[in-house]
Order: structure tokens, then sequence, then C-alpha cells
């Protein structure tokens, strides 16, 4: 089976996709394949996209920005993988601040956890206008794609069996704890730095 996860920027999407490929290590699992941050983590990206859809199993998670500048062909996309979902959050502000955080500290591919007492306000509404236009075309991919929309509040603090289901994919305890619980979430709260700070 072949999948694609689109995803805007702070979504969650790294932690599910460290989830699938623990659960499932006969797929190859491809993360950004034609991202610049790979490349400057010195990762491949010359992956070509007649070369990653002959792969049998494959699990490809590519950001919605990326995916839209490769210009790829929405009918052949939707030919070739058996399942499409696209990865969101609900709130707007977190998401924006995530994203700062992740551009001051180029950390996108793998994230620590962090606390945010101060950003600037250009910072925030250069992020927001990132944020937004990558949001607007969430609902053309949406229709074309036939695509489901799955978003982080309704899978981290909610319930993630339909996502399971839609993937046909079993909850395993383990992995769930490691990747997906709600207790690793990368942001902070105060109360949670307070205890952080109480351990050093």
């Amino acid at each position: 089976m072949k999948i694609l996860l689109l995803y805007i920027p702070r979504s969650g999407s790294t932690s599910i996709l460290r989830y699938f490929e623990s659960i499932r290590p006969n797929y190859e699992v491809i993360n950004q394949p034609w991202s610049s941050l790979i490349s400057k983590l010195n990762f491949t990206n010359t992956i070509k996209y007649k070369d990653l859809i002959v792969k049998e199993n494959v699990f490809v998670k590519i950001d919605i920005g990326t995916f839209l500048t490769e210009r790829i062909n929405f009918d052949e996309v939707k030919k070739d993988f058996d399942k499409i979902i696209i990865l969101d959050r609900k709130d707007n502000d977190k998401q924006i601040e995530s994203l700062v955080y992740a551009k001051m500290n180029e950390s996108f591919l793998e994230s620590n956890k962090y606390w945010f007492n101060n950003i600037s306000k250009e910072d925030f509404e250069e992020s927001k206008f990132v944020i937004e236009k990558l949001k607007e075309s969430i609902e053309t991919i949406k229709e074309k794609l036939n695509s489901k929309v799955y978003y982080y509040e309704d899978l981290y603090f909610n319930d993630f069996s339909n996502l399971f289901n839609y993937l046909e994919i079993e909850h395993n305890e383990e992995f769930f704890k490691k990747y997906l619980s709600k207790e690793n979430k990368y942001r902070l709260n105060d109360i949670e730095l307070k205890q952080n700070k109480s351990l050093v």
C-alpha cells in the first residue's frame, strides 16, 4: 500500500511518521523527499516521483508547501497513492508560535520540548503569513485528491482511532506512549515548566 501524508507545519506529522515506521517495519518511510531542509542536514533529496511511487509499500510525508512547489499532477497522485491524508491544526496561534520556534532553532524534522515566554511581533506575523497561505490550499487539495483531513487537536487530545482505522494500522501501547501520547507534546505550559525546573 502507498500512503501520502501532506501536512501544514507544526501539526504533529513527525510523531505519526515515527509511530507508523515502528509498527510497519516492512514499509519504506520517506520523510520530506524534496525538502531543502533535508539537504541542509546532508540527507538525500534527489529521489524522483517516478522512483518513489514504484515502491510496493511506502509511506511518504511531505509538507504542503513543498508538495505544491513540485507541481505534480493531482490526477497522477490520486491514482498512484492508496491513502492520502492531510494533517492540520485548529489552534492557529499555537501553530504559528511553534513554527517561529522551529525557524529559530532549525528544528523542523525532529523537535525538543520548548516553552514560549516572548516572541517578536515581526517573527509572529512572518510565520502567520506562511501558515495562512498554506491553509488556503487545503480545500483544493482535499477535493482534487479525495483526501481526508485530520487535526492535531482531535488526534493528540482526543482519539487516534479514526486515523488508525483509515491507515489500517493497530494500536501499539509501547509505541503510542513513545510517539503519540499527549505527555510527549513539544510545547510546555507554565506548570510543566515549573515541574521541569524543580527536577534540576
